[in-house]
């Protein structure tokens, strides 16, 4: 398995978070290609796992 591409993330102040959320429906071979593991920095990473067709962080 190749290794995932290392993508920098730009810090913003004062952001602020969504008053409203939507839901829209995949399909769920779409949200496979988004399993895995994410690195933003040596020692700064997270993953993404599908359970019942949704993404979880």
């Amino acid at each position: 398995m190749p290794l995932p591409q290392v993508q920098r993330a730009v810090r913003t102040k004062g952001a602020i978070a969504a008053q409203e959320s939507h839901s829209i429906r995949l399909d769920p071979a779409l949200l496979c290609e988004y399993d895995g593991r994410y690195v933003f920095a040596p020692g700064v990473q997270f993953a993404i796992s599908i359970e019942h067709d949704q993404l979880y962080a």
